[in-house]
């Protein structure tokens, strides 16, 4: 199960998750982001320091979302070496190596 929490400030939106990103929560996650990217700020941070599991297919959207301009929170060490991940891969990606 995943809780997904908004956050709307004039500076930006936050997201909060709290669960597991996995199976159908990953499309459950990329619905309510895409709708509610239309009402909020272009400024969307993503706390992930409530999540205990990033399976596949979430991490195949964090990292869409990074190049959609999102950024991440996330203070569990699982949840840092999943952005670290996810933010080497872009930068291989934007230098055509990956």
């Amino acid at each position: 199960m995943l809780k997904i929490t908004f956050k709307d400030t004039p500076e930006s939106t936050k997201i909060k998750l709290e669960g597991k990103l996995s199976g159908p929560w990953v499309e459950e996650l990329e619905r309510s982001w895409k709708e509610h990217s239309f009402r909020g700020s272009e400024n969307v941070i993503i706390d992930l320091s409530g999540v205990t599991f990033i399976d596949p297919g979430g991490k195949n959207l964090l990292a869409r979302m990074v190049d959609k301009g999102v950024c991440f929170e996330g203070t569990q060490l699982m949840t840092q070496y999943v952005i670290d991940e996810i933010m080497r891969a872009g930068t291989r990606a934007g230098k055509g190596g990956g």
